[in-house]
């Protein structure tokens, strides 16, 4: 799992626990640099997820490759010999 990101203000969580006041202070106070290095770590942070997420998927359909075939051969074996 991904290290947890420091707050930043691209990051919908982080948005919606400041009122709009403080994010729009938060938002004016920001350089260009801090956006970006905060844009660069939440795309690495999605990334990572994402890899994680399809991994996951992946696994996934796999297992239900071999299971599905097996709940077919049940379902036949109850009917035939039901």
């Amino acid at each position: 799992m991904p290290e947890s990101p420091p707050p930043s203000l691209v990051v919908f969580r982080e948005i919606a626990q400041r009122s709009f006041d403080e994010y729009e202070r938060d938002v004016c106070r920001l350089t260009h640099a801090h956006a970006f290095i905060g844009m660069l770590h939440y795309n690495h942070v999605i990334a990572t997820l994402g890899v994680a997420k399809f991994r996951l998927v992946n696994r996934a359909l796999a297992i239900l490759r071999v299971a599905i075939p097996l709940w077919m051969l049940v379902l036949l074996t109850l009917a035939i010999g039901g």
